[in-house]
């Protein structure tokens, strides 16, 4: 994952961001959330984490330039960040932002609780409540952008209507499952607009050995 990366790049909490994100792996499973949903979860809570522990560092970026409709922070942004503590600020967001897109958010949030003692060790009463109140603010805007990203959204639009043919998905044995999240590219994208690329359309299905369809089809199979 490329956000995992990017936030890995600060050594001194790459230990606590491995253990934040193994408890939400842990979680995601027990609430048997489907892989491009656990995908949108880790993205925002990663990319979260990665924006407040470099907040001001002149060596880390901000993704803002290139992330699309990324909110500004005009009331937060120019805040004196030495009067944080960056680090429990991050696993903070993190731990926010994630539980807001889970289930089971009072389970996982106690299973950090250990992780949090060890963050908070050492620092003054003081500096965490200006924290948190640095965290609420960030939040507001940050899980507003987060939640118009169309996710809600494609609830309401209608469901995947299986058509028989054999040059069509259709379930298969032994579950029959529905198609996962088929409505997933409404969603806003990260980064830009589909529009910028383009591609070849696919080849034509055929059953006929000497077209180009069944000569890939019979490549994949025999891979």
């Amino acid at each position: 994952m490329i956000f995992v990366s990017f936030a890995f790049s600060f050594l001194g909490m790459a230990n606590v961001q491995v253990e934040l994100n193994e408890a939400l792996i842990n979680t995601t499973v027990y609430d048997k959330l489907n892989p491009p949903q656990v995908s949108r979860i880790f993205a925002y809570s990663n990319v979260a984490y990665y924006e407040v522990l470099g907040w001001g560092s002149e060596a880390e970026k901000s993704l803002g330039n290139i992330l699309k409709d990324y909110p500004k922070f005009k009331k937060i942004r120019n805040k004196n960040i030495n009067k944080i503590d960056k680090d429990y600020a991050a696993a903070l967001i993190f731990m926010e932002v994630s539980s807001s897109m889970i289930y089971s958010h009072k389970r996982y949030k106690a299973n950090l609780i250990p992780i949090f003692e060890k963050i908070k060790k050492g620092i003054r009463k003081k500096k965490i409540k200006r924290t948190e109140k640095f965290v609420a603010q960030f939040l507001k805007e940050y899980l507003e952008w987060c939640n118009s990203d169309g996710f809600k959204n494609r609830l309401a639009l209608k469901e995947y209507e299986v058509k028989r043919s054999d040059s069509l998905w259709t379930p298969t044995p032994p579950s029959f499952f529905d198609p996962i999240e088929p409505h997933w590219k409404t969603l806003r994208l990260f980064f830009s607009d589909m529009e910028q690329f383009s591609w070849k359309p696919s080849f034509e299905f055929s059953y006929h050995q000497k077209k180009e369809f069944y000569k890939e089809l019979i490549e994949v199979y025999e891979y």
